[in-house]
């Protein structure tokens, strides 16, 4: 028997397992397998930009602000008239 196919041979217990020794079956399910983690650091895009929204609201401060086109509170249907933001 093939014991390649196996869960066993990257569980940390490979080797030292009674169920794994007594096993005449291939085991593909086991409440006791682990296996080491890895040091892996998760992938992070460094440069954040808001996306480019073309809108069609023409009304509020929304019409003259230098930001209107990347403006992540800019909306269709709300028409702004005060804004922390505004350039």
């Amino acid at each position: 028997m093939n014991k390649d196919k196996w869960l066993c041979p990257n569980c940390i217990y490979s080797g030292n397992c009674l169920t794994e020794a007594k096993s005449i079956n291939p085991i593909y399910y086991c409440e006791e397998h682990f296996v080491k983690a890895k040091k892996e650091a998760p992938h992070v895009d460094q440069i954040i930009r808001p996306i480019p929204l073309e809108l069609t609201n023409t009304e509020g401060l929304c019409v003259s602000c230098d930001h209107k086109n990347d403006c992540l509170w800019r909306t269709d249907s709300q028409v702004v008239f005060s804004c922390e933001h505004y350039k």
